[in-house]
């Protein structure tokens, strides 16, 4: 249920393909690259998502009902440092 309502909010770039692995735990992990090549990790879990973005430093936990928050942290570029 949670990959379902997650691929109905996402907008993949084109070109991307996200790969489909089911974790040691039996929860479906959606991964792909994100236009600079970090790596972009969600675990679908029944009630959680862990949402990894790795060119943001970040991994959280969101609840599977907030699915355009996930969304939103999965697509949305990070902010760049000024050097």
């Amino acid at each position: 249920m949670a990959l379902q309502s997650f691929l109905e909010v996402a907008d993949f770039p084109e070109g991307v393909v996200p790969s489909l692995f089911i974790t040691p735990e039996g929860f479906l992990e959606l991964a792909w690259e994100d236009a600079d090549g970090s790596k972009v990790q969600l675990e679908l879990g029944s009630q959680e998502t862990e949402v990894y973005v790795e060119a943001r430093d970040l991994e959280t936990m969101l609840p599977n009902t907030d699915m355009e928050n996930i969304r939103s942290l999965a697509f949305t570029p990070p902010p760049h440092t000024k050097s």
